[in-house]
């Protein structure tokens, strides 16, 4: 609009920007005037905001949802003003083979190898991790006990525990041999 025209007085002419001012027509020039019922935003989020006096205001309310930008933090907050990170994306294969982590807001699990996993019953194993899978080879060097009172020197051979007969272990008195 070409407020140079008369015919243009009191409509509205270009903008200047400024979310709390209105521009109009008058007296052959563009002119902008305040006006506090417009509706403004100062680009945070933690704020309630309102025109005042031709300025955008924000106030301070911790009430309100933000998002941090982090994609692996959930329930944000705000915080005097700044948006924190909630709480960590929760990620669980149920696997304990395998690293649990968040990244770019997906959830991956990486496979470890070494580590210890859930132990099985045999005394004569190790528990150990492999490529994501938990794997329980044969240990001879581990301590076993065959359970049996009437054995001695018991000892793992190919993922079993066993003993030698023994005499001196078979008198006690106990009928558990």
């Amino acid at each position: 609009i070409d407020c140079a025209d008369v015919d243009c007085n009191t409509l509205p002419c270009a903008d200047d920007g400024n979310p709390c001012t209105d521009g109009f027509c008058q007296f052959l020039s563009c002119n902008h005037v305040n006006d506090n019922t417009n509706i403004c935003s100062d680009g945070n989020p933690c704020t309630d905001d309102a025109c005042s006096a031709g300025s955008c205001l924000g106030t301070l309310d911790d009430t309100n949802l933000c998002d941090d930008g982090n994609l692996c933090s959930e329930n944000d907050v705000c915080s005097s003003g700044s948006c924190l990170g909630g709480t960590e994306k929760f990620c669980d294969d149920e696997n304990p083979c395998t690293d649990d982590f968040c990244s770019e807001g997906d959830c991956s699990f990486s496979p470890l190898t070494g580590t210890p996993c859930p132990a099985d019953t045999n005394q004569c194993t190790d528990d150990v991790c492999n490529n994501g899978v938990c794997t329980h080879p044969n240990d001879n060097s581990n301590v076993c006990s065959d359970g049996l009172t009437c054995t001695m020197g018991d000892a793992c051979a190919s993922g079993v525990c066993s003993g030698t007969p023994g005499v001196e272990n078979c008198t006690n008195g106990i009928d558990d041999d």
